[in-house]
């Protein structure tokens, strides 16, 4: 089967294009929802396998919570889209008189607010199937690990993007309260996420990703020689 399909091809020619949407928003969701449908696929080829029986309720456990963040994370690609639409809409609003300008003003405050949300949602639902994720490391069919590796990776990678989102629509919210809320949820998630991804490195499920560079080797030798 070939999956650039139209829809794929069509999804990537707007992802290039001078378009508003999709944008990093709708990566974002896109690679957390690749992330928890691979943990759902290591899950899927732990379960029922006999060698693996002492995995299989955890591993149950992770495939319905990625279940559950793989389509919420799907939905939000299209809503991330249509909460940008939004502002784009508010900025067009007219502003010639003073009521006008009070309506544009609210209009926008709305849309913006609205688009924080989603990236905050997408970095709640990746926190999610991180969470899920771990439960598994160590605790499934070893011949897919790096499967689950790359899970991770994506959620991780989807969750900090979906931050990004997040920081550049907070300075647009009018509320303080509401700014700083946000905020903060995003900075938990973050801090959430990096202390998973510590765990996950000394599980070992990540390869060395900071090879010794050869310059770097070569000084060593030269050192304990006493010739550098």
């Amino acid at each position: 089967m070939k999956y650039l399909n139209e829809k794929m091809q069509t999804y990537l020619e707007d992802l290039r294009a001078k378009k508003s949407t999709p944008g990093g928003g709708a990566v974002a969701a896109l690679t957390g929802a690749q992330g928890a449908a691979l943990v759902m696929m290591v899950a899927e080829f732990t379960i029922g396998n006999e060698k693996y029986a002492a995995f299989e309720e955890v591993c149950k456990g992770a495939r319905a919570a990625n279940s559950y963040v793989y389509a919420n994370l799907a939905m939000l690609i299209d809503q991330d889209a249509e909460a940008y639409n939004k502002v784009v809409e508010a900025r067009k609003m007219p502003e010639s008189t003073e009521a006008e300008i009070v309506a544009k003003k609210t209009k926008m405050d709305e849309a913006t607010v609205t688009a924080t949300i989603v990236p905050l949602n997408v970095m709640r639902m990746c926190h999610e199937g991180l969470a899920a994720a771990e439960m598994i490391i160590g605790k499934c069919n070893p011949n897919i690990a790096s499967d689950l590796t790359i899970a991770v990776l994506n959620l991780l990678a989807g969750l900090r993007a979906a931050w990004l989102n997040v920081l550049i629509n907070l300075p647009g919210i009018e509320d303080k309260n509401t700014r700083e809320n946000f905020q903060k949820q995003g900075e938990m998630f973050l801090r959430l996420a990096a202390k998973i991804e510590e765990r996950a490195k000394e599980a070992g499920l990540f390869p060395d990703f900071n090879p010794p560079d050869e310059d770097d080797e070569v000084q060593k030798i030269l050192q304990d020689a006493g010739w550098a």
